[in-house]
């Protein structure tokens, strides 16, 4: 067979590499497509006749659904404010309010308990789309008779993967240009990683990890774990994943400790509330603006009152916010199937 042209091969190429990527498209869309088609079947199982309030953000396939769905009905609102039950949006039947990471005070479980008709009687449950309790006053429903419920670890490996890919340490994947599997973007002889936290995502990230070569120190509350600031020694990247109490786990002391010693490059992702770290380590993170790369994100109304004291003399180019980690549609669709498993 004769060689092919230089130009038959460029050809060739090009139309190997176009169907490649419709290949991927298809595929991504028949994933899409059933995800749609669970999501539709979920709503229709909905009880009838009851209504639900969603204050949680969603997957672009699901209000169209829930519209037109013969389940419950669904009321969407984005603010979690007491003043929902006293204006025209609030269903006469609000049994079931979602939530994801905004504040749920007090005020606001009571209002809702006033707003019901039957009082104590009626049974209302507020379901958290995510695995954090921390936003939610547990005090105040237990005593106001609220049932609370959460879909702890659908999000895990969504939040991991952003973990590990702003972290550098993979290249993003991307299924319609054919990056389908993790691919090493750093030698890992030259890592020196730390995850702080040992949960879901915790577990997830150092899965992740350890799949392009890197395996991390982890830190979490059992005894055999080392402490935080022989961890932080020499570490080159960082991630943060720990559920906050109410003292910071990340102060200017572990901070001091990070940048200690050989001058390095050193990246930080936080996928814990901003009150992880002290403002002090916060501020002393951006004084290293050459050296330190720090990103936190979450919701964006959980992140505003710390951004806004880190910034309050001015922007700090190296600490970064954002709310990135589940806002592909991907996770939106896992986060709203593992909701409506619970409704249904």
């Amino acid at each position: 067979m004769p060689a092919l042209s230089y130009l038959a091969t460029m050809s060739l190429a090009r139309r190997t590499a176009s169907l490649a990527a419709n290949t991927a498209s298809l595929a991504s869309a028949r994933r899409g497509l059933c995800s749609s088609s669970r999501l539709a079947g979920l709503l229709k199982a909905t009880p009838a006749g009851q209504a639900i309030v969603w204050m949680a953000p969603c997957a672009q396939t699901f209000k169209p659904e829930a519209a037109t769905s013969p389940g419950s009905k669904f009321v969407f609102h984005d603010q979690v404010d007491p003043a929902f039950f006293t204006g025209p949006d609030v269903p006469d039947d609000c049994r079931t309010i979602v939530v994801s990471a905004q504040t749920v005070a007090k005020p606001f479980l009571q209002a809702w308990r006033e707003r019901c008709p039957h009082q104590q009687e009626q049974q209302l449950r507020i379901v958290r789309r995510g695995t954090s309790l921390g936003s939610i006053d547990m005090d105040a429903a237990k005593e106001l008779g609220i049932d609370v419920a959460n879909t702890p670890g659908v999000n895990s490996p969504h939040v991991a993967q952003f973990v590990v890919e702003t972290l550098g340490l993979t290249v993003p994947m991307d299924p319609q240009a054919g990056h389908r599997h993790l691919i090493a973007a750093s030698d890992p002889k030259t890592v020196k990683a730390v995850v702080v936290g040992a949960g879901s995502v915790g577990q997830s990230v150092v899965a992740l990890m350890k799949r392009v070569g890197v395996e991390a120190t982890v830190v979490n509350r059992s005894p055999e774990s080392p402490s935080l600031e022989a961890a932080l020694r020499g570490a080159t990247h960082v991630a943060v994943c720990a559920a906050t109490s109410g003292e910071p786990i990340i102060t200017a002391a572990h901070t001091k400790e990070l940048f200690a010693g050989e001058k390095r490059t050193v990246k930080i992702c936080s996928v814990s509330r901003p009150e992880a770290f002290s403002l002090e380590a916060i501020l002393m993170v951006a004084q290293q603006a050459g050296q330190a790369q720090l990103r936190f994100d979450y919701g964006d109304s959980t992140l505003a009152p710390m951004r806004e004291k880190v910034n309050q003399d001015g922007v700090k180019a190296n600490v970064t916010w954002t709310s990135k980690a589940m806002a592909s549609e991907a996770c939106k669709q896992d986060m709203d199937e593992a909701v409506l498993n619970i409704l249904v």
